[in-house]
């Protein structure tokens, strides 16, 4: 497995250091050179800078993919699950103190009314 990370990892590094820069430097020299005409070197830029950011993408789902199966093979939990289950607790929560505060409401009163019956029946 870190054979793949190792892989992937120097794939990404060599697409992301193809940047625009780089290709323009690498096409300019072509055109020095003789080996390519200059109209096509724009065109060949521009292909090279999409094919470097095709990879980079390809490179952070491989990788993304191998995490969260390693994640999973080690029982393991990522930052968005939990992210995902402190909001969860929170939303409980509150709900548990609403929950408590309409049964002490509730309580109060009938407690109230159950004194104020009392205080009825006893004055008859």
């Amino acid at each position: 497995m870190m054979d793949v990370f190792r892989k992937a990892y120097l794939a990404g590094i060599g697409a992301m250091s193809l940047t625009g820069e780089h290709a323009i430097k690498l096409v300019n020299e072509l055109v020095k050179a003789g080996e390519l005409h200059k109209k096509d070197g724009r065109a060949l830029v521009d292909e090279m800078v999409k094919k470097a950011g095709e990879v980079t993408k390809e490179v952070e789902t491989t990788i993304s993919n191998q995490l969260d199966a390693a994640y999973k093979r080690l029982n393991l939990v990522s930052r968005d699950q939990i992210e995902e289950m402190e909001s969860r607790i929170q939303e409980l929560e509150k709900k548990l103190t609403q929950a408590s505060r309409t049964a002490r409401s509730a309580k109060t009163g009938t407690s109230s009314a159950r004194r104020t019956g009392k205080k009825a029946a006893g004055k008859k």
